[in-house]
């Protein structure tokens, strides 16, 4: 036998009596071929006719050699410290053996005790290839009480291999990483100076962290146009983190804006999502009018530079009407009346005047 086996160990009892030690090794779970470890300060009690007191295992995971011992059958126990028994399996070991003890041997009494262990990495949806980069946060939950919150253990930056951790405390584990997804705006478009909802989910990220959410100009993306303060936060059926805000636009806010459509960039910390381009509409005031002045009730079409088109009624010669952000009117249609399309020069002034044809 190698010098290190228990099996190995002899000592000179006394006439007619025998000898026992105990010996507590550990492995990495689930590969019982792992190459062993001793584990120390592990109490070990001793039942028998010949009382011994307890003792702690060493640097190399055993006791010393209980000698003088009246042959007959003797029990080892282990006791193990509560720190102890949150990093290795101490309920599925078998932590309590009895044997006989003969007259001049040395019985072991050899103990084998798992550690917990866990794997984790990030690859690509439906891909055996790794995602670099991502921040993320490996969170632990106690298993009691059941209600146990989630806290953190470890933050890290995710590789081109698997993570592992060893020898760490039973219970539940996630990862989280540390993402901004999922943009959305509130509705379809966004109208000066009416209110609109803007939110991203958010992962990785504790409730109360500062964030951001920037609106910019959908063709350049910077610098932006106006910045929100926001902080992470549950949703409101708390199945999710995010980012979410009600933001009414003005026209000061958006004079920079060169394009007709903006965007949002809802960050936390270094992680960041763009939404898709909203465009950007600001309502304004048409009177209708005859070659006499007289006012009109009737439908007018607008056909705008970008290719937007909208019809209206105008009812007591008035008509309000979405106008896109940037675009001049290209092309004007009173299709319930005679005569000619009415051509429009814009000049910058919100109120329109047609005046129809004699």
């Amino acid at each position: 036998m190698g010098k290190d086996d228990l099996s190995s160990v002899k000592v000179e009892c006394p006439q007619g009596k025998g000898a026992l030690i105990a010996e507590v090794l550990t492995y990495k779970s689930g590969f019982k071929r792992s190459k062993h470890e001793p584990l120390s300060g592990v109490k070990v009690k001793f039942y028998g006719p010949t009382k011994n007191p307890d003792q702690n295992t060493g640097g190399n995971g055993r006791t010393t050699v209980l000698n003088g011992l009246d042959p007959d059958s003797y029990t080892v126990s282990l006791e193990f410290t509560p720190d102890m028994t949150e990093l290795y399996d101490v309920s599925g070991s078998t932590i309590s053996t009895a044997k006989t003890v003969k007259k001049g041997k040395t019985t072991p009494y050899p103990f084998e005790v798992p550690w917990f262990w866990i794997e984790y990495q990030v690859q690509y949806d439906g891909l055996k290839i790794f995602v670099p980069g991502i921040d993320y946060v490996l969170r632990h939950k106690k298993p009691d009480p059941v209600d146990s919150p989630w806290t953190q253990k470890k933050t890290g930056t995710t590789g081109l291999s698997k993570e592992t951790e060893e020898k760490v405390p039973r219970g539940r584990y996630k990862l989280d990483l540390k993402l901004v997804y999922e943009p959305e705006w509130g509705d379809p478009q966004v109208e000066i100076d009416k209110a609109i909802e803007i939110k991203a989910a958010v992962s990785g990220f504790d409730v109360g962290t500062d964030g951001s959410i920037q609106i910019v100009d959908a063709h350049t993306l910077a610098p932006a146009l106006h910045t929100i303060a926001v902080k992470v936060a549950e949703s409101a059926d708390k199945s999710r983190r995010e980012l979410k805000t009600t933001w009414t636009p003005t026209k000061e806010q958006l004079k920079d804006l060169k394009s007709a459509k903006i965007a949002f960039r809802a960050a936390v910390g270094a992680s960041f999502v763009f939404s898709e381009p909203e465009p950007v509409f600001i309502k304004e005031k048409y009177e209708v009018v005859d070659g006499d002045g007289t006012k009109l009730s009737t439908r007018i079409e607008l056909y705008f530079s970008g290719g937007y088109s909208d019809s209206k009624q105008a009812d007591g010669g008035e008509a309000e009407v979405l106008t896109p952000w940037n675009e001049t009117v290209a092309r004007v249609n009173l299709p319930e009346y005679n005569g000619n399309p009415v051509g429009l020069d814009e000049g910058g002034i919100a109120t329109r005047h047609f005046r129809m044809p004699a």
